[in-house]
């Protein structure tokens, strides 16, 4: 969801018609929530990050090689403490 952001989406061309789809699935999923009360009264400041908590390839890549090289865990020591970090920021309540 970290890319979930509407206000970045354009609309879609008339030959992207599965695009379209989906931009109108996140449309209607977005309508639906804004009805919803938060669950949380303010934004937790884990998510001001500059950068949203991610696995995508590149970054395992970037994280295993030093333990493939070098046997070296901090990369990945940093990402599990990243990861245990969303994880409390996503269950606290204040």
């Amino acid at each position: 969801f970290a890319d979930f952001d509407l206000s970045q989406l354009s609309p879609p061309d008339d030959q992207a018609s599965e695009q379209a789809e989906i931009v109108s699935a996140q449309q209607r999923l977005a309508e639906a929530a804004r009805c919803l009360a938060p669950r949380q009264p303010t934004r937790p400041a884990f998510f001001e990050r500059a950068e949203p908590v991610s696995l995508v390839i590149e970054e395992v890549e970037r994280i295993w090689a030093p333990i493939a090289e070098q046997d070296d865990w901090t990369a990945l020591e940093d990402k599990l403490d990243d990861i245990r970090a969303y994880g409390t920021a996503l269950r606290a309540t204040s």
